[in-house]
Formats: C-alpha cells, sequence, structure tokens
C-alpha cells in the first residue's frame, strides 16, 4: 500500500513538472512576426471569406493578388509617397532597372495625356535604332491597346527576354496615321553618366 501512495505522488510529480514545463515553455515563445495583440483582425477574416464565397467567378480570384492588394493597401494608407510596397514581379523589374542593365527595347516612356508615350530612346538602343523618336505615342504593344492600361503594365509588356520581337503600333503627327514597328529586344545597358 505505501509502495502504491509512493508511486502515485511521483507520477503526479512527474506529470506536475511535465506540464509546468509545457506552460512555461510557451510563455517563452516569441515569433518572428507576431500580429498586434491590440488589434482584431476578424474584420479582415470576414472580408476576406465574403470574396471567397459570394464573388461571380470565384475560380477567378488569385488569393497571393488578394494578399498582395491587401497590403498594398495598407501601405497606401498611410499615405506616405517614399513608402510602396512592391510585389515579387514589380520588386524584381526595380532591381533590374537600379542594377544597369535589364532586357527590352531601351526607351524610357510615359504617360502624357492620357496616351503611352516615348519619352526618349536610349541612344544605341533598338529603339533608336528602329527609328523611335521622342513624343511618339503607343497606341498598341502587340494586340493590348494602351489607352486603358497603367505604366507598369504597358512596361511589362514592351520588356522581355533578349531576341524575342514585339510589335509597337506607333503614331507620330508628322505620319499623319499609325504604323506598325517591330524590334527585337536587347540586353540594355543604363549609363551611370550621360551627358
Amino acid at each position: 500500500m505505501r509502495k502504491d501512495k509512493v508511486f502515485l505522488i511521483l507520477t503526479a510529480g512527474i506529470l506536475l513538472s511535465f506540464f509546468a514545463g509545457i506552460w512555461y515553455g510557451q510563455q517563452q515563445v516569441v515569433c518572428d512576426v507576431c500580429p498586434p495583440e491590440d488589434l482584431d483582425f476578424s474584420l479582415f477574416w470576414e472580408a476576406w471569406h465574403k470574396i471567397e464565397e459570394r464573388y461571380v467567378k470565384p475560380e477567378n480570384i488569385d488569393t497571393q493578388q488578394l494578399l498582395y492588394g491587401a497590403i498594398a493597401g495598407m501601405v497606401s494608407s498611410i499615405d506616405d509617397p517614399y513608402t510602396v510596397f512592391l510585389d515579387p514581379e514589380r520588386s524584381e523589374m526595380f532591381l533590374d532597372d537600379t542594377s544597369g542593365e535589364f532586357e527590352g527595347v531601351g526607351m524610357e516612356v510615359g504617360i502624357r495625356n492620357g496616351h503611352l508615350e516615348v519619352i526618349a530612346p536610349l541612344e544605341g538602343t533598338p529603339a533608336q535604332k528602329a527609328g523611335l523618336r521622342a513624343k511618339d505615342i503607343i497606341i498598341k504593344v502587340e494586340d493590348t491597346f494602351t489607352a486603358d492600361i497603367s505604366l507598369d503594365e504597358a512596361v511589362k509588356l514592351i520588356r522581355g527576354p533578349r531576341g524575342t520581337e514585339v510589335n509597337l503600333t506607333i503614331f507620330r503627327e508628322s505620319w499623319g496615321e499609325s504604323r506598325e514597328v517591330s524590334i527585337v529586344r536587347d540586353v540594355i545597358e543604363i549609363p551611370s553618366l550621360d551627358w
């Protein structure tokens, strides 16, 4: 009988020590990126689930893009022009732009008066060799009209691997009509200093 009591007390002590160790360990867990304790994310998740449940074409939902959109919205809400969120694709383009070289046709473009326009072809690039000039209006990139796309989208369409061709429909005032210009992409080196 005495052995049973000792065994029972010993077992209870071991179990108590075990669970106390678990409790203590959980108190010491520090996550790398912890959610804010004073913020309730239930509204966010409720909206997420409503989109998944009620969107007309749920098969068209790209959950990764939903996440990137949520992060971009959060970042833009602080209204700081120097703080931006770049998804991996845009981040790669940014790194290419700042690395000194990229693959494309070699021209600076911008949107002016609602039109995608050549700002300037870079010296010695396929765009310059094809005869593109500042103020040329790019009406189409391949079969995509540029009137309703963002500058980022236009740049993605124009850039591409070295050796591939891109067809641009260009309007120049002196021509009086648009023309299709085919340009073979190449590695474009950005000069570090332009005189």
